[in-house]
């Protein structure tokens, strides 16, 4: 049980750092864009995050599930 607590803070954790780097990198930007623009990486960004934490999901499940079933 340990194990798996491990594993999904630090899943947590590398998730949160690439949310973290995301908006970093977008602050630091200092270009100037158009409305569209800003739109379109929004979409990509989220779409990004949105299947990141989907397959962080996925894989969270399968884990447990295979750590059930290999248990006595």
């Amino acid at each position: 049980m340990a194990s798996i607590s491990s594993y999904i803070c630090n899943t947590l954790g590398n998730t949160w750092q690439f949310v973290s780097s995301i908006f970093q990198f977008a602050a630091s930007s200092e270009a100037t864009v158009s409305v569209s623009e800003v739109s379109m990486w929004q979409r990509t960004l989220w779409n990004d995050l949105f299947s990141q934490v989907v397959r962080w999901y996925i894989n969270t499940v399968l884990d447990v599930s295979g750590f059930i079933e290999d248990s006595p």
